[in-house]
């Protein structure tokens, strides 16, 4: 993991997400808040941008930190995404009644 990523993560609590978490605001989601929440998210949004830009590694060389970044969140994003699909009991349901059957 890139250091730009990790102190993302670290700046933030977490890191991307999209499994329903909060950490991703959709426009649907949006709608639903509340005028307060609402300024509570762009206070939390233009901080993160304000960290972002203040980065030395992205004040160095801005391309190449969001290239580094977008590859580690696909890369974040498939191990996930791996680890959801082995981990789901219908698989394990499937391999016990295979093994039944034999």
């Amino acid at each position: 993991m890139g250091l730009l990523t990790r102190d993302i993560r670290m700046m933030d609590g977490g890191g991307y997400s999209d499994d329903g978490d909060g950490d991703d605001v959709s426009e649907k989601k949006m709608k639903g808040m509340t005028e307060a929440q609402r300024r509570v998210l762009v206070r939390k949004e233009v901080k993160q941008l304000e960290n972002v830009v203040e980065h030395e590694q992205f004040s160095s060389d801005p391309l190449s930190t969001i290239r580094e970044h977008i590859t580690n969140s696909i890369a974040l994003q498939h191990s996930h995404h791996h680890l959801k699909k082995s981990s789901h009991p219908s698989s394990s349901k499937k391999k016990t009644k295979k093994s039944l059957n034999m």
